[in-house]
């Protein structure tokens, strides 16, 4: 079979190209100008897309990016149903912007169900601490883009373009977007003297000199490391609460206060969510702390731990692409 390139103009991307699962058929490459949205003119950039077919499954996808190492745009469809593999801005596009693209094909191809992995993240290395430093293991500077949207805006980046998180059991499909709603609303609940009585006591503790644990069989290394850890959890609240509580005119509580969110002060919400985030040293089994023989809970930490449960072994999925049109190009 002979095969040429063909180039798409999207101009109504919500429009019919009724032989574009024909000319996808018989080409390995296609130009696409998208995307389209009310905040781009007309006059697009080009984005090439190569196909692949295997069996049952096509492939669209952008080359790989020399910058990022990633594909700006991956997707794969098999029969009715579409994967998007991988979403990644360029200097020209956003990811939202790749999204929509990738979301307009699927339509354009009669596509109604498509599902994706959200591994997306966000790195914090504005500040040397003990989270980040310059010669520290890649996985400690970064942060699941998932949660802190969750908690930001609460809901994920991809709900917002009709993506629902699912949980399969038993050949059982369940929706978890209202769970996940509920659990958020009980995080918010959450005042900052209930957070501020569990770092207090422990720099205390610190401070006194005393063991921050009783357990004996932890070697000097691990007690010091310890400490430091929760030394920069305690410094990061103190300049949290100081700029959203103390000198703010309208506090709100401290989960709702990361809609305050913003990249250069990243530290300032980062570094003590690890109090329940837990990426050190598998500190994941520890959900309260014996200070002067008093039991301090973490509030809420197992409904934080459900929250990243959802996030992160549930199968989003949007089951309407075709629901989304007037959203997707506001």
């Amino acid at each position: 079979m002979k095969y040429y390139i063909c180039i798409i103009m999207i101009f109504n991307p919500w429009g019919e190209i009724n032989n574009l699962r024909n000319i996808i058929d018989t080409t390995d490459k296609i130009s696409v100008y998208g995307v389209f949205s009310n905040k781009r003119p007309l006059t697009q950039h080009e984005i090439k897309l190569n196909i692949q077919k295997n069996d049952d499954t096509i492939s669209l996808m952008t080359n790989i990016d020399e910058k990022t190492g990633f594909r700006n745009l991956y997707i794969k469809i098999t029969k009715d149903k579409g994967v998007i593999e991988n979403i990644s801005k360029s200097e020209i596009y956003t990811g939202s912007e790749y999204l929509i693209l990738g979301l307009q094909l699927l339509y354009l191809l009669a596509i109604k169900e498509c599902s994706l992995k959200d591994d997306s993240f966000i790195t914090c290395d504005e500040i040397d601490n003990f989270f980040h430093k310059k010669n520290m293991m890649e996985p400690y500077k970064k942060v699941p883009y998932k949660l802190l949207s969750a908690l930001r805006y609460g809901e994920t980046f991809y709900m917002r373009y009709g993506f629902k998180p699912y949980n399969d059991i038993n050949s059982k499909r369940e929706d978890m977007t209202k769970k996940l709603f509920d659990l958020l609303d009980k995080l918010y609940n959450v005042k900052w003297d209930e957070i501020d009585v569990v770092l207090k006591s422990g720099q205390e503790v610190i401070k006194n000199g005393n063991n921050i644990t009783n357990n004996k069989k932890w070697r000097k290394i691990q007690r010091d490391s310890w400490i430091t850890y929760w030394n920069t959890i305690c410094k990061s609240w103190e300049m949290f609460k100081k700029k959203y509580h103390d000198d703010s005119p309208n506090p709100l509580s401290p989960f709702r206060s990361f809609i305050y969110y913003n990249q250069s002060d990243c530290y300032y919400f980062i570094d003590w969510l690890e109090l329940y985030h837990h990426t050190y040293m598998k500190f994941n089994n520890i959900n309260r702390y014996v200070f002067k023989d008093e039991i301090v809970e973490i509030p809420c930490l197992e409904y934080f731990r459900e929250i990243k449960r959802i996030l992160n072994s549930c199968k989003w999925t949007n089951n309407n692409i075709h629901s989304l049109q007037p959203k997707m190009i506001q």
